[in-house]
Order: structure tokens, then sequence, then C-alpha cells
């Protein structure tokens, strides 16, 4: 297992690392001497040590690229993954290794399949429409009900002129499917991982540029300073 930060890595996306700690080198050592090519990757906790969370996902290694030499050995391998699936945790074999830093976290867990439906609908039938939709491929009551709601949140965001905002065609195009294809719910976290990120630059520009207006005035008013003596 590999813990990283606080991202949420989806089904079927890429992500690119640098490793450069022992212990990680030698987790890559080991994939890829069994031939799984494959690990958990799941976040732990931001005030906690030592916890993590329960459901992760698995990176299979796409490709690697030993760097060493370029680097002063600084970065062992640039390695790209792709995300193939998700996984519940259910114990660490080594939690000891999260303290002495000797070697990487062994985890055991059980495989989720996504394509599969969920353990909450299970036993239950579904009702006719349902079945006919799912089979011609049309909207269920409840997706259509979702893509009313968001096509409600991007009118409104026109509507308001928000500077970040999510497209109309984005609402037309809203993917509810269940699984981990293109048309999957999944890709739906994904522009929200998107829309969440712009929103969050958006602001930081904003921040920035009030942060150098005041430092202008400041330096213009208090220091006495002309605006050619201060540095771009």
């Amino acid at each position: 297992m590999f813990p990283l930060g606080g991202i949420v890595y989806t089904p079927n996306s890429n992500h690119v690392l640098n490793i450069f700690e022992p212990r990680y080198r030698q987790m890559y050592n080991d994939i890829l001497m069994n031939g799984s090519k494959r690990f958990v990757v799941t976040m732990s906790h931001p005030e906690s040590p030592g916890k993590f969370a329960e459901i992760g996902v698995v990176f299979h290694l796409e490709d690697l690229k030993e760097v060493s030499e370029m680097t002063a050995d600084r970065v062992k391998y640039i390695c790209d993954h792709k995300v193939t699936g998700r996984v519940k945790v259910h114990r660490i074999l080594n939690p000891e290794a999260w303290k002495t830093r000797d070697t990487y976290l062994k985890v055991e867990g059980t495989l989720l399949n996504d394509n599969e439906m969920d353990e909450s609908l299970q036993g239950k039938a579904m009702d006719i429409y349902s079945q006919v939709a799912s089979v011609a491929g049309m909207d269920t009551d409840e997706e259509r009900a979702l893509k009313k709601v968001f096509t409600k949140l991007v009118n409104l965001q026109h509507e308001l002129q928000e500077d970040v905002r999510f497209t109309k065609a984005s609402a037309a195009s809203l993917k509810i499917k269940p699984g981990t294809n293109n048309n999957s719910l999944w890709e739906t976290v994904r522009l929200w991982q998107a829309y969440s990120d712009n929103r969050l630059q958006a602001r930081q520009n904003e921040l920035q540029q009030e942060f150098q207006a005041k430092l202008l005035k400041y330096l213009t008013d208090e220091k006495k300073m002309k605006e050619n003596e201060i540095p771009r």
C-alpha cells in the first residue's frame, strides 16, 4: 500500500509518480519481480498518523522510467499508472512499518466490482421500467431527476454569471450510469473535481491580486516609494 495525500483517485484515471524513498523503490522492484505491477493507494488521515481510509484504489503500473542517473539518484523512477478499480482494506499486515519506514506497508483487502449492483440493492427486484430502461440504454426515473437538478444548477450559474461555472453542454451530457466506463457516474465525479479545482484557482488568483494591491499601497503610501522603485 502507498498512502497518498488527500487526492480523490477515480477509476480509469492516469497518474504519474516520482519515486525516491527507499521503501517505495523496493516496492516497485517487488511488483516488477512478482509480475503484479499493481498496489493499493489510499488516503492517510490528516490528523491521526497511522490511520488510513478503508476504501482505496488499485494503481496499475503502465510505464516506468529509470532516471537515477539524470537526477543524481534523488529520483529513482518516474512511473505512469492507471486506476483499474477500488479495494476495501481489511487490515494492515505490518503496521509498525509506518513508523520505522524501513519498508512499505502491506495490506489485506478485497477488490470491489463497480460493475455489479450495489449491495443495498441486491436481493431487491428492480421495477419493470428500470429493467427495460437498462436494456434500452434509457435513463431511469432517478437518473432523470438527477439530470434535472444539475440542469437547474447550471442555469442558475449562468444567470448569476459566475466566473467559474459548468457549461450548458455538460448538463445535457451528464454521466450517471453504474459501472466504471466512460458513461458512468465516475465521469461526473471527475467533472466536479475539475470544477472544484478551477474555483479554487480562481479564488487564489483573487486573493493574490488583493494582496498585491494592498502591498503596493503600503509601499507607496507608508514607505514613500515610487512605483518604478518597486520590484515587479
